[in-house]
């Protein structure tokens, strides 16, 4: 009987993955301004990992593949860029880091794209973070008249609520694109007048004032704000992944419990340890709950908040379509890596590079196919619009 050919550790996919969790880090260590004085000064330590990695770069990533294996050619070509960034690495040279990085990154699939973008305001930038992580408790910037109102003793409110009209408001604009805020005006202008804020003045109110108000509204009354983009995304993509985010939290156990070593968390990588279980478990249950981001995992904006480009549909940037959820280190670190900025034909315009995610894609744990998750949005689209039409019909009859 033939015995069975054992698998290549490359090929069960976690072999390439280690390997980039090993080298990238230090490549984005290495490329960064703040950290090379501190890797020139341990340059013999780091050269020496460098070449322990180095000789084991063809076992990790060709393993027994033949040489006339198609894959070969594709694997060999992937040892030779590594080996092009480790000598980099050792030579501090920061563009050519960058440009192995890169190259590696399109070999495994990883698409760049340049287009022209047009930056958006600081208040548009301001309010789609705090759509996104939720209302400060003390919002900054605040307009010169909202700071002195504030200092004035409180008075009580002179205007009912229905005589703000908010469209006076000159950045109202970006915040009736939220649902979070649209949905809730009429607790902003319960929040004017509770402030005792003249109607007239409206206008002398910027976008940081509009969000102290909607602060206060909540403290005041002691109720919740509603839910971020972020909690609804977390809560979105679990109860629609959760099968496929656990086959790949188990299929990618050595990966997540060397990252949670590096992190500080303990966990015992011993077979019939319960550990790794429970932190499973416990990290789905608070997806669940609360729509925490489980440890080790961030949410990524495949069009990133500063480019959002188009400023009548700023909502975009926040929903569920345009986020992933990622494994922040090496992945999530690599796509803001080459997040570089070069100027148009115009003062206005602006060429941008990024690292490109496919538009269905709503996980990205890696460079192998089974380690992403996607998600059909057009079956989510066509089930909305059936609901609303049985609904709209239901209420004519």
């Amino acid at each position: 009987m033939k015995k069975k050919q054992k698998k290549p550790f490359c090929d069960t996919g976690l072999g390439k993955d280690l390997a980039h969790m090993i080298i990238l880090p230090i490549a984005l260590k290495a490329s960064s301004h703040s950290h090379r004085s501190r890797f020139r000064d341990n340059s013999v330590q780091l050269y020496e990992r460098l070449r322990c990695l180095k000789d084991s770069l063809r076992t990790l990533i060709i393993g027994d593949t033949s040489e006339t294996s198609p894959a070969y050619r594709s694997k060999l070509q992937s040892k030779i860029l590594t080996e092009k960034l480790i000598l980099n690495i050792v030579s501090g040279r920061r563009a050519d880091i960058l440009k192995n990085i890169e190259q590696i990154m399109q070999s495994e699939g990883i698409n760049f794209v340049e287009r022209h973008q047009s930056p958006i305001s600081p208040e548009e930038r301001y309010v789609i973070k705090c759509d996104f992580n939720g209302i400060p408790h003390s919002p900054k910037n605040l307009s010169p008249f909202y700071q002195n109102f504030l200092l004035q003793p409180s008075r009580s409110s002179a205007y009912p609520p229905q005589n703000y009209k908010l469209q006076n408001l000159p950045d109202w604009k970006i915040y009736r694109q939220f649902p979070n805020f649209k949905n809730n005006e009429y607790k902003l202008r319960v929040a004017l007048s509770e402030k005792g804020i003249p109607p007239q003045m409206l206008s002398s109110l910027n976008a940081y004032d509009i969000m102290h108000l909607f602060s206060h509204y909540y403290k005041k009354h002691k109720i919740y704000p509603p839910e971020t983009s972020k909690v609804k995304f977390i809560k979105f993509f679990i109860s629609h992944h959760e099968q496929a985010f656990r086959t790949y939290l188990n299929n990618s156990r050595p990966v997540i419990i060397e990252a949670l070593k590096n992190k500080g968390i303990n966990i015992s990588d011993h077979p019939k340890s319960d550990d790794y279980r429970n932190f499973v478990e416990s990290s789905i249950r608070l997806m669940k709950e609360k729509g925490t981001v489980p440890p080790l995992f961030n949410i990524h904006h495949k069009i990133p908040v500063k480019d959002s480009n188009d400023p009548d549909k700023l909502s975009r940037i926040n929903s569920p379509q345009n986020l992933c959820l990622i494994m922040e280190c090496p992945y999530h670190t690599m796509m803001h890596l080459f997040d570089t900025n070069s100027k148009g034909d115009t003062i206005f315009d602006r060429k941008v590079k990024r690292v490109e995610l496919p538009q269905d894609m709503i996980f990205f744990g890696g460079f192998r196919s089974e380690a992403c998750i996607y998600h059909n949005y057009s079956l989510d689209y066509q089930k909305n619009l059936h609901l609303l039409i049985a609904k709209v019909t239901g209420k004519r009859k």
